[in-house]
């Protein structure tokens, strides 16, 4: 085997290796959030009973969210790709993963796609609104994929829950 085809395989392999673990630090990073909530659910409750409830101290899982800021401007936040309709002020800057959990957690509400498009973007067309909307849904699926939010019904989201009592509301708002 020449030295091309070692560089190449060696950087393949190393490529599976970047991409597990970084899985990994993903998995991880669910699990912790999935606890954490967990745990504040119970802290009324063992206060209640004359418990204190344990302090978590702050975990900061990812790594990738070290990277120092500036740089070229190559896949930052807020970036869009050329013919996307303009972003709301408060998301320009905004990830749509970071704008979908926002208005997410601040309405408490079960919210469609299309809402979400309306609240995100100022789109005045219906094409601008189907590219924007094209463009969001990959990001719901995964953010329900990554506990980041919930689809308690199809094409509807809403902030993560912790309780049934919770999911009964929702489902009965509309």
């Amino acid at each position: 085997m020449g030295f091309r085809e070692q560089l190449e395989e060696q950087a393949a392999q190393k490529y599976k290796e970047y991409e597990h673990l970084v899985d990994q630090i993903r998995q991880l990073g669910i699990r912790i959030e999935g606890l954490r909530r967990y745990l504040d659910g119970m802290a009324p409750l063992m206060i209640e009973e004359g418990l204190t409830p344990p302090t978590l101290p702050p975990v900061q899982v990812s790594i990738l969210t070290d990277q120092p800021k500036g740089g070229t401007g190559f896949a930052t936040k807020g970036n869009r790709s050329e013919g996307m309709p303009k972003r709301r002020q408060r998301f320009e800057q905004s990830s749509q993963m970071e704008a979908v959990k926002a208005i997410l957690e601040e309405t408490g509400r079960l919210l469609s796609a299309d809402e979400l498009v309306s609240l995100i973007w100022d789109a005045q067309t219906r094409e601008e609104r189907v590219k924007a909307k094209h463009s969001l849904v990959s990001t719901l699926s995964q953010g329900v994929k990554n506990g980041l939010w919930a689809r308690p019904r199809p094409g509807r989201f809403s902030a993560p829950y912790a309780t049934t009592e919770e999911v009964r509301e929702l489902l009965a708002v509309r």
